[in-house]
């Protein structure tokens, strides 16, 4: 049997595992026994480990087919809440990002589809960590150097307010930290990717940083989101009166490291220098001595992340 026909076959059985979840699920009758996961996993293994390139396009077809892909699977499974079921929900939604970065744009005749599955899966799914995994196969198709998706035909402008929503609706969304982490990041990659249909909504985006920022539970990914949002909105700040506030929270996240245990963030510090010299650079020359003991002592960090940041950032700092 070919790779192929071993798929076809293993989306057929995750369709039949998925009618009998429902079936029984509607009588209160529903417990899996892990059987939905098992073949989630086994899809995953024969599309990335044994699929040749060429089978892709016919690969594609059967992942998103209306009656036995993936894609229907999540969607009419959104409201069944099982801990199992949500291993598998999550290893459908993870496999779909490797699969998106896998295809890139051959993605997009399916770009719609998955899209819709993921905004629905984050607003009426019942599992924090599902909704957290929703962003992925997102990220995958939006935040890319390369085009792999027609922002009109998945009316990103839409997109947008839905994320945006999700911070001024009060829902259950609200209540996970790690979905509102993956609702910031994902407003920061469609203003930095897509800035021509986020231009309406730039204030609004900034109120929504700068107000998260200040919330302890939402700092870190409201630091990141706003790092990307500034590569298509940079004189935004200036006009809010927000620089000051913004460049504290930098000298913080570096000034800080060593007592931090996410690096990450002092990362993120480190790439506003890097790549926001021209916003923030008047700050920057102000504080230089702090900045430059801090970024200086950096280089020689036992975390490789912020060694080659801070090496990243020197350079930049001196052109200031």
């Amino acid at each position: 049997m070919s790779a192929v026909d071993k798929l076809q076959k293993c989306l057929q059985e995750l369709s039949e595992c998925r009618q009998n979840i429902l079936q029984l699920s509607k009588n209160g009758l529903f417990q899996d026994n892990g059987e939905a996961l098992r073949y989630c996993e086994d899809i995953e293994q024969i599309v990335i480990s044994d699929i040749d390139v060429e089978e892709l396009g016919l690969v594609s077809k059967l992942l998103f087919d209306p009656n036995i892909g993936i894609i229907r699977f999540l969607m009419e499974l959104i409201n069944v809440a099982d801990k199992t079921l949500e291993k598998a929900k999550i290893a459908l939604l993870e496999f779909l990002f490797l699969y998106i970065e896998k295809v890139k744009a051959d993605i997009e005749p399916y770009s719609v589809k998955i899209k819709e599955a993921c905004l629905s899966i984050l607003q009426f799914d019942d599992e924090a960590l599902v909704r957290a995994a929703s962003f992925k196969p997102m990220m995958a198709m939006l935040d890319s150097n390369v085009s792999i998706i027609d922002p009109e035909k998945i009316h990103i402008q839409d997109v947008l307010k839905r994320y945006l929503d999700c911070v001024f609706v009060k829902s259950k969304i609200q209540s996970s930290t790690k979905v509102m982490a993956g609702v910031l990041t994902m407003i920061g990659i469609v203003s930095r990717r897509f800035p021509e249909q986020s231009e309406k909504d730039q204030d609004k985006i900034l109120r929504v940083f700068i107000h998260m920022l200040k919330d302890p539970n939402h700092a870190n990914a409201a630091f990141k989101g706003l790092h990307s949002f500034l590569f298509s909105f940079p004189d935004v700040p200036r006009k809010a009166g927000s620089e000051g506030y913004i460049f504290e929270c930098i000298q913080r996240s570096i000034t800080m490291v060593e007592n931090e245990t996410r690096y990450d963030i002092a990362k993120t510090g480190f790439d506003y220098i890097i790549n926001h010299s021209s916003i923030f650079g008047q700050y920057y020359l102000r504080h230089h001595e702090e900045l430059w003991q801090c970024i200086w002592k950096c280089r020689e960090h036992i975390n490789i992340d912020v060694k080659r940041a801070a090496f990243k950032a020197i350079g930049e700092f001196l052109k200031t």
